[in-house]
C-alpha cells in the first residue's frame, strides 16, 4: 500500500517532468521570475552555450583569438551555475555528447599514429591545425569544467561507455600522461636552473656533462614551456594539459566497469594471471602487458600526482579492483599500498627529510583515497577479514601527516578510510534499535501512542534476542579507537574536518549495538556542548556537535527519550554567538543547528516531535528574520519550511509564513527586518513575543551597528502593533542598559528608546508612558553625559544615541521643567548632608573651570539667565544656580550645546535636529525666547570668529534650525544671521575656510529661504499689496539675497587632498535653488486658487525673473560639461525637471525653452544614463546652437575636453565633431556656427581664471587637432582675426606664468600646432606668435624637459631651414644649432648656444629677457656679439675660446632641479556684484 509521502513524492516528480517539457512554452515567465529574484531558475544561456559548443567541434574558428574567446565565454557561463548545478541537468547530454564525439573521432582514433594530421584526407593549413588542436584541447577543458561544477560522478555517466572504446581511450590516456609527466619535469629543472642562476651559481659547473644535451633540447623548447604558472601553456595546442589527462581517466573508469572479460578485448589479458604474479604489474620479458597491469602500473605512477589527476585515477583504480575478475590484483594492490605506507613511515622516523617528502604525502593522500573509494563500492566480504596490518600502518602514519604541512586534507582522507574500515569490521546489518517513522496517516494520535507504548514495554524481550545476536558478533576492539579519534575530530579546527567525523559516526553508530551506539551519543552530547554559547564555548566543537547530531538523527539513531536533551541544546546553538573584538564566532553554528532541525522535521512523527515542535518553529522564525548572516537565515527559513511540510497542522499559522517569509525574501536583512517583522508580529500569540523578547534582549545590543540599527526599527514596528507589551514589559528594562559599561549596549538601548517614543507618538499612545517611566528616560541623559564613556572610545555612538532621545522626548513633550537633583534612584539611601555640600562643591568647580576654559579661547557659555553664575562668595546664590543647572530643559539645552561643537559631523547633524524640535516645543515663555536670541547671538559670534572648525560647523547648523515660526524673529535679526551664514560661505581666511561649514550653511540658507517664502506669500495673502511694494518688501530683498548668494557659490571649486570638494558646494546650491523654485510654483498654484482678489499675481516670473532664471540655466549648462559625472547627473536632471515641470503652472520664461524641449524628451530611453558620457555628451552638445548657452557651456566642457581622462576627452571631442556635422546640410549656418564658436573660445582666453588656464591650453589644442577651424586661419578671411587673438592670449598667458612647468608642458603641443600647420602658410602674424612663443619655451632656463620638447618641435619645422633671404649660411647654421645642442644639459652649456639662435631668429626681445636670469645663481653672460660675422665665426671654431670660459666659469654648475607647483586651484577671484553673482 502506497503511503501519502510516496503519492506527493510520485505527483511532484510528474510535475516535474510536464514542466521539463514545457520548459521552452514558460520561458518568457521563468525569465521574468529570474529578474526578480537573486536566484536562477533556468539556464538562461542554453542558446548560446549550443552555437558557441557546435562552433568549436565543428572547426569553425577563423583564428585562435577567436576559439579561446568563446571557450572563455562557455567556460563562463557554466562558471555561473556552481551554486545551482541542477540546473544544467536538462542541458548535460547536449553538452557532453558533442564534444566526446569530437574528441573520440578527431583525437582517440588517431592515438596510434600520435598525429592529427595525417588521417585527415585533406590538407589542412598551418592555421586549421592550430585550430584543430586548440579544439580538442579546450573540449577537455570544458568537459572538465561542468565536472568541477556539476560533479564528475554525474558527468562520466554521459560519456560513451561501448566496449570497443577501451583500448583506444587507455592507449591515448598512457601516451597523454607520459607527456604531461615530461612536461613537469621539464618544468622542474628549468625552475632549479633559473634558481640556481638567480643565485649566483655557474650554470656549467651546475649541470652534468651528460645533461648538457637534454639543456640545450629544452632551451629549444623553451617557447613551449617556460614554467608552472605560464599563463601561455593554457592556450598551447602542443602542450599537453591537465584536463586531458584527468578526463581521459575518468573515461576509463567507467568503461572498466563493462561486464565484459578483458580477454575478450585483448588477447594480452589472457595472461593477467601470470603477469599479476610479479605485483599486477606484467613487466615479464616478451610478454605484452594486459589491460589491468597496464591501468595498475600508470596508476600507481599517478597517485603521486599533485593536481587533480591523482583523484580521477584514485576513481578508475577502485573500480578496476572492485570487478569480479580482480580478486587477486586487489589483494597485491593492498599489500602494495601497506608497504608503501611503512616505507614513507620508515623513512619519516629516520629523519630522512629530503625533497621527495612532498611526494611521499601526495602519494599517501591517493593512496587512502584510493582504499576508501575501494571499500565503499566494493563487496564486504572481499576485504574480510580486515588487513589488520594494514590498518596498524594507517594509524603509524597518521603522526607522521599531522607533522607534515598538509594536515586539513590528509586528516579529512585518513578519517574517511578510517569509517570504512569500520564499516567493514562491523556487522552489515543496520541497527534494529533505531527509530523508524511510522507513516500512517489515517491513524489517530492515541492508537500512535499506544502502539509506541507497546513497543517500548516489549523491548526488555528485543533487547535479549539483540544481545544473544550480538554475542555471536563481537564488537573488535579496533573500533573504540576509531571512535575516539573520530570525536576527537569532530573538535577540530576545520570545518571539513567536523563536517567527515559526523557523517562518520552516523554510519559507525547505525553499524553498533544499543548500548554501545547510546553510549556514544551520549558522549557526543556530553562534551561537544561544554559551557556557556555567549561567553566561552567551543564554536568547533558546538558545530561539529550539531553536524554529529543531524547525522545521528537522520539515521533514526537519536532516539525520541533523547529529544528531552537534544531539543534545547539546539535552541541554544540557534543563537550561538561569541563576541571577538570587533567581530564575532558563531553562524557557522546557528548554520548547523538549523541542519539539525531540518533533520528532526524530516525523522521524527508527529506524535514524537510535537511537544517539541513549537518551541523550535518560533526560534526558528526569529533565526530566518534577525540572524546577521544571510546563509543563517536561509538555513532557518529552510528548516521552518521543512517543519511546516513534515508536520502540516501543528504549526501555527505555518503556511502563511511559509508564503511571506520564504527562502529568498529572507535574503534582504532590511526586508527581514522591517516588512517581515510586521508581518510576523501580527500572530500575537505564537511570535510575538518571542520576537518582541529576541529583539528587546538580544538584537538591540549586537555588536554590530547596522544590526542594532534594524533592530531597533524592528521594534518601532512592534511598538504599532502592541504598545502596552512593550510599555509595561520590555521599555523598563531597556531603559537601565543606557547606564551599561560597554559600548554596544548602551547605544543599542538608546536608539531602542527613542523608537519607542517615536512609535508612541505616531499612534497617540503617550498616555501609556508613566511619569516614573518619563523621569528614568530624562535621568539616563542627565547620568550619561559625566560618564567617562561619554568622552573616551564609543563616545561618538553614545552621542548619537542621546540626541536621539532627546529627540523623542521632546516629540512627544515631556515635561522638562523638574529639577533632576531631587530624584533618587530607586535603591539609593538619603546622603547626608556632607555629602550633598561636597557634591555641590565639585559641580561649582566643574563650572568654573568650564567657564574659565572658554573665556581663554574666547568662546562665550551661554546658560539660561534664572542659573547664570555670579562672582560673589554667598553660598545660597551657589546653590541656586546649580539647582539652576538641574533643570531637566537646562540639561538638555548644554547637552545639544556641547554636541553641536563635536568633530564628528552626524554627532552634529542629531544634535542640530534635535534643537530644532526642542525651540519648536519648548519656546513658549518669554524666558525661553529671551534664552532663544543668546544663543543666536553667541552662535553668530562664533560663527564669525572662531577658529574652532568644528564650533563653526555646528553654529552654521543650528542658525538654520532655529524655530522662525513660533520665535517670531524680527527682520533684523534675521538678516543678521542670513548675513553670517553668507559670510562663513565666501571667507576668506584660510583660518576660517572650511567646505563642512560652507555645506551647513547652505543647507540652513535653505531653511530660511522656505520660511522668507513662507512669509512672503502669506503678507500676500493677507494684505494684498501692488506689485511694486511687492518688490521693494525686505523679506523679497532678504530671500534675492539668499539666491543671489547660492548663484555665487556655484563658482566654488575649492579642492583639498581629498580632491575636489567644491562640487559639494556646487551640487547643493544647484539643488536648493532648484527646491525654491518648486516652492514657488507649488505655493503659486495653491495661492491661486484660495485668493482670486489680489492686486498682484506671486507668480514664478514675478518672484524670480528671467534674468535671474538664464543666470540659472546657464549655470546648470555649464556644470553639465564638466568633468564630474555626479554634478552632470544632478545639472542635467534639474534641467529636465525645469522644461517638464508637471505642475499647472510652469516657468515660460527660459530661453528657447520649446526647442530645449525637443533635445531633452520627456521620457527618456529606460537605460538612458547621464554618468555615460558616450550618451549624455552628445545631447548637451546639442545645445551648443543657442547663443546664450554656449559660453557657459563651452566653459563647461572646456573641464572635460582638457582632462586627463582618455575616454573623457574623446567623448567630448566626437561629441562636438557630432554637433557639427549636423550643419553640413547647410554651409551657411555651419560657417556661421563656427564663428561663434571660436568667438566663444576667444572669451574663454579673454576671462579664463587660474584654475582653468591649463584646461584651456588642453582644450584649444583639442579643438584644433579636429581641423573643423583650420580654413578660418588658411583662408584670409577677416575672422582669422580671432585665432590670431587666441594665439596673441595664450603667449601672453605663458610669458607671466614661466614658473608653472605643467602650464609651460601643455603649452608646447598648442603652439607647436599653430607653427606646424600653419607654417606654409601666409598668415605671418600666426608663424610669427607661434614661433616666439616656442622660443621663448626654449629659452626657459629653470626647467630642462621643457626646453627639450620644444626644440623637438622646432625640428619638425621647414621654414626655418629654408633659404628665403638670399643668405645661404643662416638656414645651415639655425639647423647645426637646434639639431646639435642637447637642450636638457645644464644652462651653463645650452645659454650659448640659445643666444646664437635668437640673434639669427631676430629674437631681441627673447636676448632681452635672458639678461633677467630667472634661476637662482646668475649665469656669466660672454660679451655680445655684435654682428652675423662674428657669431659664424663663433660656430664655426667652437673650440677657439673653450679655456677662456673654462677659466671664467669654475666649473660651476647650475642647480637644475624642478620645483613643485604648489597651486591650489581655489576660485577666490569671484565677482562681488550683487547683481550679477552668476557670472563666470
Amino acid at each position: 500500500m502506497e503511503n501519502s509521502e510516496d503519492i506527493s513524492l510520485n505527483s511532484s516528480e510528474k510535475s516535474i517532468e510536464s514542466s521539463v517539457v514545457n520548459l521552452e512554452d514558460q520561458q518568457q515567465s521563468q525569465q521574468q521570475t529570474q529578474q526578480q529574484t537573486c536566484q536562477k531558475t533556468f539556464v538562461q544561456e542554453a542558446p548560446e552555450l549550443t552555437i558557441l559548443i557546435d562552433k568549436l567541434i565543428q572547426l569553425k574558428h577563423s583564428n585562435k583569438d577567436e576559439l579561446i574567446s568563446n571557450t572563455t565565454r562557455i567556460i563562463y557561463i557554466i562558471d555561473q551555475y556552481l551554486e545551482q548545478p541542477t540546473l544544467l541537468d536538462i542541458h548535460l547530454n547536449d553538452i557532453i555528447q558533442p564534444l566526446i564525439n569530437f574528441i573520440k573521432s578527431n583525437y582517440i582514433n588517431n592515438s596510434n599514429n600520435n598525429n592529427t594530421t595525417t588521417t585527415t584526407t585533406t590538407i589542412m593549413t598551418e592555421t586549421e591545425i592550430v585550430i584543430k588542436k586548440l579544439s580538442i584541447k579546450n573540449s577537455f577543458r570544458i568537459i572538465y569544467v561542468l565536472s568541477k561544477v556539476r560533479g564528475f560522478k554525474t558527468i562520466v555517466k554521459l560519456f560513451q561507455h561501448e566496449a570497443i572504446d577501451l583500448l583506444p581511450v587507455l592507449d591515448q590516456l598512457e601516451i597523454s600522461y607520459h607527456q604531461w609527466v615530461n612536461i613537469n619535469k621539464q618544468r622542474d629543472r628549468l625552475n632549479e636552473i633559473s634558481v640556481s642562476y638567480s643565485s649566483g651559481i655557474n650554470l656549467k659547473n651546475y649541470i652534468k656533462p651528460e645533461e648538457e644535451s637534454e639543456q640545450e633540447v629544452v632551451d629549444e623548447n623553451n617557447n613551449n614551456i617556460n614554467n608552472n604558472h605560464n599563463i601561455d601553456d593554457e592556450y598551447n595546442e602542443n602542450i599537453i594539459s591537465w584536463e586531458e589527462v584527468y578526463v581521459l581517466a575518468l573515461w576509463v573508469s567507467l568503461l572498466v566497469i563493462i561486464p565484459f572479460k578483458f580477454s575478450s578485448l585483448d588477447s594480452a589479458s589472457s595472461g593477467t594471471a601470470s603477469a599479476a604474479g610479479d605485483g599486477g604489474d606484467g613487466d615479464g620479458d616478451g610478454q605484452l602487458k594486459s589491460i589491468s597491469s597496464r591501468i595498475l602500473k600508470l596508476g600507481k605512477l599517478a597517485l603521486s600526482d599533485v593536481s587533480k589527476i591523482r583523484d580521477s585515477f584514485s576513481e578508475l583504480l577502485s573500480k578496476l579492483l572492485n570487478r569480479p575478475d580482480m580478486k587477486f590484483e586487489q589483494k597485491q594492490f593492498i599489500k602494495w599500498c601497506t608497504n608503501s605506507i611503512q616505507l614513507i613511515s620508515n623513512n619519516n622516523n629516520n629523519n630522512n627529510q629530503n625533497n621527495s617528502s612532498n611526494n611521499n604525502i601526495l602519494l599517501i593522500i591517493g593512496i587512502y583515497s584510493t582504499l576508501a573509494t575501494m571499500f565503499k563500492k566494493g563487496n564486504r566480504l572481499d576485504f574480510l577479514p580486515i588487513d589488520m596490518n594494514l590498518y596498524e600502518k594507517i594509524m603509524e602514519a597518521n603522526k607522521y601527516l599531522s607533522l607534515s604541512g598538509s594536515e586539513r586534507i590528509t586528516k579529512k582522507i585518513f578519517l574517511k578510510l578510517l569509517q570504512r574500515i569500520a564499516i567493514i569490521m562491523l556487522p552489515p546489518v543496520s541497527a534494529s534499535w533505531r527509530y523508524q517513522k511510522i507513516i500512517k496517516p489515517l491513524l489517530l494520535k492515541g492508537e500512535l501512542i499506544k502502539q509506541i507504548n507497546n513497543n517500548n514495554n516489549n523491548n526488555n524481550n528485543e533487547n535479549n534476542n539483540e544481545e544473544g545476536e550480538e554475542e555471536e558478533e563481537e564488537i573488535p576492539e579496533e573500533i573504540d579507537e576509531i571512535l575516539e579519534e573520530i570525536m576527537k575530530s569532530l573538535k577540530d579546527k576545520d570545518t571539513i574536518i567536523r563536517w567527515t567525523s559526523a557523517k562518520a559516526i552516523g554510519r559507525i553508530v547505525n553499524l553498533l549495538p544499543k548500548d554501545m551506539g547510546d553510549q556514544v551519543i551520549g558522549l557526543v552530547i556530553d562534551q561537544m556542548f561544554e559551557k556557556n554559547e555567549f561567553i566561552d564555548a567551543d564554536p568547533s566543537a558546538w558545530h561539529g556537535g550539531c553536524l554529529a547530531l543531524a547525522e545521528l538523527a537522520r539515521r533514526g539513531l537519536l532516539l525520541p527519550e533523547r529529544l528531552d536533551v537534544v531539543v534545547p541544546l539546539v535552541i541554544r546553538a540557534l543563537f550561538f554567538d561569541i563576541i571577538k573584538g570587533t567581530y564575532s564566532i558563531g553562524s557557522h553554528v546557528r548554520d548547523s543547528a538549523c541542519y539539525l532541525c531540518w533533520a528532526l522535521a524530516r525523522t521524527y512523527h508527529n506524535s514524537i516531535l510535537s511537544p517539541y515542535l513549537l518551541p523550535i518553529c518560533r526560534n526558528l522564525v526569529v533565526v530566518s528574520l534577525y540572524d546577521r548572516e544571510i546563509n543563517c537565515r536561509k538555513s532557518a527559513s529552510a528548516a521552518f519550511q521543512e517543519m511546516v511540510g513534515r508536520h502540516q497542522g501543528l504549526v501555527p499559522n505555518g503556511i502563511e509564513i511559509v508564503t511571506s517569509a520564504d527562502f529568498f525574501t529572507v535574503g534582504n536583512k532590511n526586508n527581514s527586518f522591517t516588512s517581515l517583522t510586521t508581518f510576523i508580529g501580527k500572530f500575537q500569540i505564537d511570535y510575538y513575543p518571542i520576537v518582541i523578547k529576541h529583539l528587546a534582549t538580544i538584537k538591540i545590543y549586537n555588536w554590530d551597528l547596522e544590526i542594532r540599527q534594524l533592530a531597533s526599527k524592528s521594534i518601532h514596528l512592534l511598538t504599532n502593533i502592541n504598545p502596552n507589551d512593550i510599555v509595561s514589559n520590555y521599555l523598563p528594562l531597556i531603559i537601565p542598559n543606557t547606564q551599561s559599561d560597554l559600548v554596544h549596549v548602551k547605544h543599542g538601548a538608546s536608539l531602542a528608546i527613542s523608537e519607542i517614543l517615536i512609535s508612541l507618538f505616531e499612534n497617540n499612545n503617550i498616555n501609556l508612558l508613566s511619569d516614573n517611566l518619563k523621569m528614568m528616560i530624562l535621568m539616563t541623559i542627565k547620568n550619561t553625559k559625566n560618564e567617562k564613556l561619554f568622552k573616551g572610545k564609543g563616545g561618538v555612538l553614545i552621542r548619537i544615541g542621546m540626541c536621539k532621545i532627546i529627540y523623542s522626548i521632546c516629540l512627544v513633550e515631556f515635561s522638562l521643567d523638574k529639577n533632576l537633583s531631587e530624584i533618587k534612584k530607586p535603591t539609593e539611601s538619603t546622603s547626608t548632608n556632607g555629602n550633598e555640600d561636597r557634591a555641590a562643591a565639585l559641580k561649582l568647580k566643574i563650572a568654573m573651570l568650564k567657564a574659565k576654559t572658554a573665556s581663554q579661547i574666547n568662546k562665550p557659555i551661554i546658560t539660561p539667565p534664572s542659573s547664570k553664575s555670579t562672582t560673589n562668595n554667598n553660598n545660597n546664590n551657589n546653590n541656586n544656580n546649580l539647582n539652576d543647572n538641574e533643570i531637566a530643559f537646562n540639561i538638555i539645552l548644554g547637552y545639544l550645546n556641547e554636541n553641536l561643537n563635536h568633530p564628528n559631523e552626524e554627532v552634529q547633524k542629531e544634535a542640530s535636529k534635535a534643537f530644532e524640535l526642542l525651540f519648536s516645543k519648548y519656546i513658549s515663555s518669554n524666558e525661553k525666547i529671551s534664552l532663544l536670541l543668546e544663543l543666536i547671538d553667541s552662535h553668530c559670534k562664533t560663527l564669525k570668529f572662531d577658529i574652532n572648525r568644528s564650533a563653526r560647523r555646528g553654529s552654521s547648523l543650528l542658525l538654520g534650525s532655529l524655530p522662525f515660526n513660533s520665535a517670531n524673529l524680527s527682520y533684523d535679526l534675521l538678516s543678521k544671521v542670513v548675513n553670517e551664514l553668507i559670510l562663513s560661505i565666501f571667507q576668506d581666511d584660510p583660518k576660517f575656510k572650511d567646505i563642512e561649514t560652507r555645506v551647513n550653511s547652505i543647507s540652513s540658507l535653505y531653511k530660511i529661504g522656505i520660511y522668507i517664502l513662507n512669509l512672503i506669500f502669506k503678507n500676500q495673502e493677507n494684505e494684498q499689496k501692488e506689485e511694486e511694494d511687492f518688490k521693494k518688501s525686505k523679506n523679497y530683498n532678504l530671500f534675492i539675497k539668499i539666491w543671489n548668494c547660492l548663484g555665487l557659490a556655484t563658482n566654488d571649486y575649492s579642492i583639498d587632498k581629498r580632491g575636489d570638494i567644491g562640487s559639494w558646494v556646487r551640487e547643493l546650491s544647484c539643488k536648493v535653488l532648484f527646491d525654491f523654485i518648486k516652492f514657488i510654483i507649488t505655493n503659486q498654484n495653491s495661492s491661486t486658487t484660495t485668493t482670486t482678489a489680489s492686486t498682484t499675481d506671486l507668480s514664478i516670473e514675478n518672484l524670480i525673473n528671467e534674468k535671474m532664471i538664464t543666470e540659472f540655466i546657464c549655470k546648470l549648462f555649464q556644470l553639465s560639461g564638466e568633468k564630474l559625472d555626479k554634478i552632470r547627473d544632478v545639472a542635467c536632471k534639474i534641467i529636465h525637471e525645469l522644461l517638464w515641470i508637471e505642475n499647472p503652472s510652469s516657468i515660460n520664461n527660459i530661453p528657447h525653452k520649446e526647442e530645449l524641449k525637443k533635445i531633452i524628451v520627456k521620457d527618456q530611453d529606460v537605460h538612458f544614463n547621464w554618468f555615460r558620457t558616450e550618451e549624455s555628451l552628445p545631447l548637451i552638445c546639442k545645445v551648443l546652437k543657442f547663443n546664450c548657452y554656449l559660453y557657459p557651456l563651452l566653459f563647461g566642457l572646456f573641464s572635460s575636453l582638457g582632462g586627463t581622462s582618455k575616454y573623457l576627452i574623446n567623448d567630448s571631442i566626437q561629441s562636438i565633431k557630432q554637433y557639427f556635422s549636423s550643419f553640413d546640410n547647410d554651409e551657411k549656418e555651419r560657417f556661421e556656427k563656427i564663428i561663434s564658436f571660436s568667438k566663444a573660445i576667444l572669451e574663454i582666453t579673454n576671462n579664463t581664471t587660474q584654475r582653468m588656464i591649463q584646461p584651456t591650453f588642453r582644450s584649444i589644442y583639442n579643438l584644433l587637432s579636429t581641423h573643423i577651424f583650420d580654413f578660418l586661419i588658411i583662408n584670409n578671411l577677416n575672422e582669422q582675426s580671432i585665432f590670431e587673438t587666441i594665439l596673441f592670449n595664450c603667449y601672453q598667458i605663458i610669458e607671466s606664468n614661466q614658473d608653472d612647468i605643467y602650464l609651460l608642458l601643455n603649452s608646447i603641443e598648442l603652439f607647436s600646432y599653430f607653427f606646424i600647420q600653419f607654417e606654409n602658410n601666409n598668415n605671418e602674424y600666426i608663424k610669427d606668435y607661434s614661433l616666439k612663443a616656442l622660443l621663448l619655451l626654449l629659452s626657459n632656463l629653470k626647467y630642462p624637459k621643457v626646453r627639450k620638447l620644444a626644440s623637438d618641435q622646432l625640428k619638425k619645422s621647414t621654414r626655418l631651414f629654408i633659404n628665403n633671404n638670399g643668405d645661404d649660411e643662416t638656414p645651415s647654421l639655425i639647423k647645426s644649432l637646434i639639431f646639435n645642442t642637447k637642450w636638457d644639459d645644464s644652462v651653463d652649456l645650452i645659454i650659448e648656444p640659445l643666444k646664437s639662435l635668437l640673434l639669427l631668429l631676430n629674437q631681441k626681445h627673447l636676448l632681452e629677457l635672458l639678461s633677467e636670469n630667472p634661476t637662482k645663481k646668475p649665469i656669466p653672460l660672454a660679451p655680445p656679439i655684435t654682428s652675423i660675422e662674428e657669431l659664424k665665426d663663433k660656430i664655426q671654431n667652437p673650440h677657439k675660446q673653450s679655456d677662456d670660459n673654462n677659466n671664467n666659469n669654475n666649473g660651476e654648475l647650475i642647480n637644475n632641479n624642478t620645483e613643485n607647483n604648489n597651486n591650489n586651484n581655489f576660485d577666490d577671484n569671484l565677482p562681488e556684484d550683487s547683481q550679477d553673482l552668476m557670472e563666470i
